[in-house]
């Protein structure tokens, strides 16, 4: 899957049509505040799952995890929020937390799933020392129904942070 950078509206619009028809869903990289913002377009109309997203990740990582991601949804799995994958990125636990609001401040309908991953040192973006490459994935913060202490803890218990 091609990564959309969007320049032009016109551009985007273009690509991400073509993509929609060719794919049945797009995967798009918006500058933020200096960071990626990756995010899919087309999963809940091609198959009935929420689009997915990433923040401050590089090129390679974002666009490479979520594509991971979808082509295991085209094949048949099922995400929800608090999933926990560590078969991304070898050494470091993922998590997916719903997210419902958008960048520009809207609240969507459905949500998103958001990939969230840790720094060099295995903090998440609510441990207060993580890098702020890291921690730039909670300024949309999860909505109240995901616990992120929880999910430190279940990391605890299985023995991959301290």
């Amino acid at each position: 899957m091609d990564v959309i950078l969007v320049e032009s509206v016109a551009e985007v619009t273009v690509e991400i049509s073509r993509q929609l028809h060719e794919h049945g869903w797009a995967l798009i990289a918006t500058p933020y505040e200096g960071l990626l913002h990756h995010y899919t377009l087309g999963l809940p109309r091609r198959w009935n799952h929420p689009d997915l997203e990433s923040f401050g990740l590089d090129e390679e990582r974002g666009a490479g995890f979520i594509t991971t991601l979808v082509n295991r949804i085209a094949a048949g799995r099922r995400y929800r929020s608090g999933d926990f994958i560590s078969d991304l990125a070898p050494g470091f636990d993922l998590f997916l937390v719903e997210n419902p609001i958008d960048p520009a401040g809207e609240p969507i309908t459905g949500g998103r799933l958001r990939l969230v991953w840790p720094d060099a040192a295995h903090r998440y973006p609510w441990h207060a020392d993580c890098e702020a490459r890291c921690s730039c994935q909670r300024f949309i913060p999860p909505p109240a129904d995901v616990s992120l202490e929880a999910l430190q803890a279940q990391l605890g218990v299985l023995g991959r942070i301290n």
